[in-house]
């Protein structure tokens, strides 16, 4: 057979990214600013691993919520936009990043960023632990909705909490690929941070240099987004500071044209997405 006569195969088709959301979680501590971090289990997306709280968009992440209070999907839009980087497609989708983070990281940290119907913020006081907590649990599980949620608590979700602060698409060449926001929000007053225990088997504050120490030694595994986003806030800067600069920083889409051949010492790959976020 002439194998030069043989047709081209088709070139790969990119798949598309998936919408995700993560949020890192601060505290301000007698050592510094800590960050929240859950260790994801064996076998899944950045399985065995130290991350932040977050995951995929839900198709319900986008039905409209009686109770929200001057956040629109126009606004939602407008917030992942105006500081620069590749907007959402439309506004539909640009509010399902904003709900996406609110679920996820009570989900996966059982910290609702909400205020009551009076105006206040959420406190889960110890009689109504265990009313949010099967609640987390039947969210987690896809038997109610966000929507469902809230209205039944009459909360409202408190987007304003939120801080845009990045944002990360996965290389075309990799089969599983995410469009993900990161943002940034404050551990609000009588609320405590907790892993799932589902999804994941560690949760943890930590100083965002101690957690790069670890990473350096072997002994706190994280992948290479987590890493330097640590990088970035690892700084001697208290909470205030860390937000404001993630509430004022240019905002650039960073998608890498490869993954890192060895997440912890590809120095090629660290100088290509260097400090362009």
């Amino acid at each position: 057979m002439n194998r030069s006569n043989s047709p081209e195969p088709a070139p790969r088709v990119p798949a598309s990214p998936r919408l995700s959301a993560t949020v890192i979680l601060l505290r301000q501590a007698a050592g510094g600013s800590e960050v929240f971090m859950v260790r994801r289990k064996a076998g899944q997306t950045f399985g065995d691993a130290y991350v932040f709280p977050g995951g995929v968009a839900r198709a319900d992440d986008t039905e409209e919520i009686p109770t929200d209070r001057d956040f629109t999907a126009d606004a939602a839009l407008r917030a992942l936009s105006v500081r620069g980087g590749q907007p959402p497609t439309d506004r539909r989708q640009a509010l399902a990043f904003w709900r996406t983070a609110l679920r996820e990281l009570f989900e996966e940290a059982g910290v609702l960023l909400a205020t009551t119907d009076e105006g206040v913020p959420l406190l889960i006081s110890p009689e109504s632990t265990e009313r949010f907590a099967e609640a987390r649990r039947a969210l987690q599980a896809g038997q109610i909705g966000l929507r469902e949620f809230v209205v039944r608590e009459r909360l409202s979700l408190s987007y304003s909490a939120l801080v845009y602060f990045s944002h990360w698409i996965t290389p075309a060449s990799l089969p599983r690929r995410y469009d993900t926001r990161f943002f940034v929000a404050r551990l609000p007053e009588g609320q405590a941070a907790l892993p799932c225990q589902i999804e994941t088997t560690d949760g943890r504050w930590i100083r965002p240099i101690d957690a790069l120490t670890g990473a350096a030694d072997g002994t706190f595994p994280l992948v290479f987004p987590t890493r330097v986003h640590l990088v970035r806030l690892s700084g001697d800067v208290p909470l205030e500071g860390l937000l404001s600069f993630a509430a004022t920083k240019v905002i650039r889409t960073v998608e890498p044209a490869r993954p890192p051949d060895d997440e912890r010492h590809d120095s090629s790959f660290v100088a290509e997405v260097g400090e362009c976020w």
